[in-house]
């Protein structure tokens, strides 16, 4: 690769000495390459907020792209895997999280057994990750890199389990305003919902229908906050309030792998 383009996406927030650390590897062993940081956010070792960063953030990348993806909390040795999807090759620990990303959609998957660490103190993502990540950048072969795998680590979905008459949903990501995703995109749930009237309990609240994505959300004169149900820019459901200022997460108490129930009548 002439100019590779390599992406890191962490749980080590930026207040550390690791983001320098593996960018002066990256830039000192990988000739004209070009470091990308989608984020150094994800909360320690949420595997489902990983997930749905990198599906959404890396999946629209060239092909030939190198991401990086440490979100595991450790800095122990791990079982490391190469997986290829898309023309991209993805470089993380096997612990769930490739198959909460990918499921069966990736070309190949090999895991990276024999390369020398050092005897203490492995800072996975730089004494490995970057090694890799240059192979990758000079056209080395997975099959020269690691052994095949023949499955991933399963994981469970989080996304979200129907019933004939009702749902029980994950809140799969909460981002920065406090938004919190749900792991149903509004296609799915039209087509589970069939055209009947719905209600959706969310800790205290009872929401009965989906706000248009271009509401106003912020422009009522109350002064009272409530939650709401609309579609995100991913074309996930999403939960937010009222007034865009105002942070639904930590009003109303939400996090990542809590259910919502949805009932049909």
């Amino acid at each position: 690769m002439d100019a590779p383009i390599i992406t890191l996406t962490t749980d080590w927030s930026t207040q550390d000495f690791y983001v320098g650390k593996v960018k002066g590897r990256l830039f000192s062993s990988i000739p004209n390459v070009r470091v990308v940081d989608v984020t150094h956010s994800i909360p320690v070792a949420d595997k489902l907020s990983a997930a749905y960063v990198v599906r959404n953030a890396c999946f629209d990348f060239p092909q030939g792209t190198i991401h990086i993806i440490d979100a595991c909390g450790t800095r122990a040795v791990e079982n490391t895997v190469v997986v290829e999807s898309r023309g991209q090759y993805y470089i993380m620990v096997d612990n769930g999280l490739p198959a909460l990303i990918f499921g069966d959609d990736y070309t190949q998957a090999v895991s990276v057994v024999d390369y020398p660490l050092p005897a203490a103190g492995v800072f996975l993502a730089h004494d490995l990750f970057c090694p890799v990540a240059a192979l990758i950048a000079r056209d080395v072969p997975l099959s020269s890199i690691g052994q095949p795998c023949e499955h991933l680590r399963p994981s469970n979905p989080y996304g979200y389990l129907s019933e004939p008459d009702q749902l029980k949903v994950y809140i799969t990501y909460i981002d920065t305003y406090g938004n919190a995703y749900l792991g149903i995109t509004n296609d799915e749930f039209e087509r589970h919902r069939e055209g009947r009237s719905f209600k959706m309990f969310v800790r205290e609240c009872v929401l009965d229908e989906v706000v248009a994505p271009n509401g106003a959300p912020g422009a009522t004169s109350s002064s009272r906050v409530d939650l709401q149900l609309t579609v995100s820019s991913t074309g996930s459901l999403m939960l937010n309030t009222t007034q865009i200022s105002e942070n639904a997460s930590r009003l109303f108490g939400l996090r990542t792998m809590q259910t919502v129930k949805v009932l049909f009548h």
